[in-house]
Parts: C-alpha cells; sequence; structure tokens
C-alpha cells in the first residue's frame, strides 16, 4: 500500500527576516509528532504555516532522512497490515468507499466531525469534500464507526425533517410559539381602574417597561394568566 510522506519545502529567509529552515507538514498523530520533537528539539509550531518550522542551513536534509526513516518503514508496513484486517472484516456502510484508503461522506454533522477528529491521520478533502483515512486507523474509525453512522443518519435530510415536524406537533413547541406571537404584540394588561404612567420607565414582573398608550383592549383573563 502507498503510504503517505512528510511535505515540506525550504523556507529561505533574509538576515532581516531570521534564519534558513524548513518546514514540514504532516498529518496529525500523536505518536508521530513526539517522534518527531525528539529527532527536531528546535523546531516550533507556526500557526500562520500550518506546519512545523525546522531552523537551520541543513534543516531540508535532515527532513529528507527523517522522512524516509518514519514514512517507508513503520507507517507503510501498518498501512498494509491495517489493510489486511479491514478486509478480512470490513466496515460496510453507506458512507464508506474503499480506494487507496478509507473515503467517508456523511451529511453535515458536529458529531461526526468530532469523532473523526479522534481519529489518527484523519483529514478532511476539500476537493472529494470527504474525510480520507488511512488503513492504519482502521481499528480506531471501527470503535468509533456505531457513533458516526448513527449520527449520519440522523442529520440526512429526511430524519432532520421528521424531528422538526415532530416538535412542531408538540404541546412544548405550541407554547413556545404562542408566547413569541404575544411578545411581538407588545402588550401588558392593566386593571381599567389603576392605568398606568405614560411615557415613564416602570418595573413589571417581565423587567422594565414604558407605557405609550392605552388602547381599551379587553384581554381574557386566561391569556393574561397564561403570558
Amino acid at each position: 500500500m502507498a503510504s503517505e510522506r512528510v511535505e515540506f519545502s525550504v523556507v529561505q529567509r533574509d538576515a532581516a527576516d531570521g534564519p534558513p529552515g524548513a518546514i514540514a507538514a504532516f498529518p496529525y498523530d500523536r505518536a508521530t509528532v513526539e517522534r518527531f520533537r525528539e529527532a527536531f528539539p528546535r523546531a516550533r509550531w507556526r500557526e500562520e504555516l500550518g506546519a512545523w518550522f525546522v531552523p537551520g542551513t541543513r534543516a531540508e536534509r535532515r527532513l529528507t532522512a527523517w522522512s524516509g526513516r518514519e514514512w517507508s518503514g513503520v507507517l507503510a508496513y501498518a498501512d498494509q497490515r491495517g489493510h489486511d484486517a479491514f478486509t478480512f472484516e470490513p466496515i460496510t456502510s453507506p458512507y464508506l468507499e474503499v480506494g487507496d484508503g478509507i473515503v467517508i461522506r456523511t451529511p453535515y454533522s458536529r458529531t461526526v466531525i468530532t469523532e473523526l477528529r479522534e481519529v489518527p491521520w484523519a483529514r478532511w478533502d476539500p476537493a472529494l469534500k470527504s474525510w480520507r483515512v488511512p488503513f492504519r486507523s482502521h481499528e480506531e474509525l471501527r470503535r468509533r464507526w456505531p457513533a458516526i453512522e448513527s449520527a449520519a443518519r440522523l442529520a440526512e435530510p429526511d430524519e432532520r425533517r421528521k424531528r422538526k415536524q415532530s416538535r412542531q406537533a408538540s404541546p412544548e413547541d405550541e407554547n413556545r410559539r404562542s408566547l413569541a406571537a404575544e411578545l411581538r404584540r407588545k402588550r401588558y394588561p392593566v386593571p381599567e381602574d389603576a392605568l398606568p404612567p405614560l411615557d415613564r420607565v416602570l418595573m413589571t414582573h417581565v423587567g422594565w417597561v414604558m407605557f405609550t398608550s392605552v388602547t381599551g383592549e379587553l384581554v381574557e383573563p386566561m391569556t393574561a394568566d397564561r403570558f
């Protein structure tokens, strides 16, 4: 199986801009980052580059040697082993495809995103509008797949529509809509023999208000009690 390699390029800098060096960008994996930091203790994460900066005139050469050792052996073997395990016990789902790795396409779901971010080496591919997971990560993906697939099904348009219709039919939703309609009317019931002064700020049970007019509209006691 083809393995992912570290992508790096030399960053030329003038003396005024800082020392020369190289940047290294690779899919996130905690163990790999730890090994990288051990090999390059002077490396610093650069947020504006989205990559690690390794100072030194020999940084490119050192990164080339490190990436060859790191990727050609350990990760290639892990991909092959993961591919064999996945072939023996595949994950069958309409949200998952298999090619040179595992491709996942689901409706938008925060739960799906949260779960996939916890899978080592998983990355979003903007060109395909899908997530890519290498075979070396299939065990963690399998462990999280029930939550991912369940969240994806709930995010389907038909399921969202059903939940919305169910909410709209509930007494709680009717109460919310009735309250919102009453608030839009901007009225407050008062006894007809104790009218409030106009254009003065007064304290009521809903907070500070200012009465601008008295319409004489009769309010049903039940409506006044309800709101």
